[in-house]
């Protein structure tokens, strides 16, 4: 996540400063969040896990997620759209599991998924 651009504040009028944010991290963008569905092993990259999402369905969550419409960039998510990002890869990624599953017992294991997945991407990545 970044400081948010002069793009985006002035012209998108998005990301004002919030207190319970630091003002360094308040707008993730697309290649910084296909960074982290890669540290997470939820995208379908070298050494994912066998179950990934692909990168059109990565591209959707963020895509769908996002506050701007008809625009030629559209910076970076909000702290709110990351979330509803991480929940629509959740209900992705949790597409097959059984069907009594509730919305928030899919989040809970793709979060699970995610914890035990950092374990070891942290020292993958600093190889």
């Amino acid at each position: 996540a970044t400081l948010p651009s002069s793009y985006e504040k002035e012209q998108l009028k998005r990301h004002e400063p919030r207190e319970d944010v630091n003002a360094m991290t308040q707008s993730l963008h697309f290649d910084s969040y296909i960074a982290s569905c890669s540290m997470f092993n939820l995208s379908a990259s070298i050494g994912a896990g066998v179950k990934a999402l692909s990168p059109s369905a990565l591209a959707s969550a963020f895509i769908d997620s996002i506050q701007v419409k008809e625009c030629d960039s559209v910076g970076g998510l909000t702290f709110e759209e990351f979330w509803e990002t991480l929940v629509r890869c959740s209900l992705i990624f949790q597409r097959e599991s059984a069907e009594h599953d509730t919305t928030l017992s899919k989040v809970a294991h793709t979060f699970v998924h995610m914890a035990n997945n950092l374990e070891t991407a942290v020292p993958r990545l600093l190889k």
